[in-house]
Formats: C-alpha cells, structure tokens, sequence
C-alpha cells in the first residue's frame, strides 16, 4: 500500500518559486524561438507568455488576482490636485500575496 502525504496548501514562498521558474522558462522559450528572430517580436511574446500565466491560462498556475495597491497618500495628493486616483486594495485580505519583490527573486 502506498502511503500519500497529507495534502496542503502551498505556502507563499513554494507560490512565489512556482511563479518565478514560469517566467523562467518563458525568457528561456522566447529566448530560443526561431520563428520570432526580431527582438521587438520576442519581447512581445514574453509579455504575452507572463500574461497567459497571471491570467490563469498556463497548465501550472492558477489566475492571480492582480489589483492595483497605491500607496496610502496617493489619493488624497491626487485629489488636493484634482487627479484621478487608483482605486485602493490595500485593506483587502488576500491570502498569499506574492506581489512586492518577485523582482528581487528573478
């Protein structure tokens, strides 16, 4: 008999490592795709390729929820000038929030 582990939730760091080898192996693939040779063209594919990610559309990830999260002061700066503001999320409970430095683990 074979014994299974107990299934969990993946914690933040496992969802951020998941993230980070999808980009890589997209800069990988557009890295070598033949068929797009100009630069422009390959730059396009992988922001296309990190979109289907976010979106959901990739076999390994699920969609994320992507949702602007200004900082605190940008809305009443924007409106003392009379600008448009982001909406704010910051107040949101969101479970698993790998947003903030997935830069820094590229």
């Amino acid at each position: 008999m074979v014994k299974r582990n107990k299934s969990r939730e993946y914690t933040q760091k496992e969802v951020e490592e998941q993230f980070t080898t999808y980009i890589t192996s997209c800069i990988h693939y557009w890295e070598n795709e033949k068929r797009v040779p100009d630069i422009r063209g390959k730059l396009k594919g992988l922001a296309h390729s990190i979109l289907v990610g976010i979106d959901g559309e990739s076999l390994n990830l699920p969609k994320f929820i992507l949702a602007p999260d200004p900082h605190p002061d940008d809305k009443p700066d924007n409106t003392r000038q009379g600008r448009n503001y982001f909406p704010e999320n910051h107040k949101s409970k969101v479970k698993c929030n790998i947003s903030g430095e997935l830069h820094e683990s590229l």
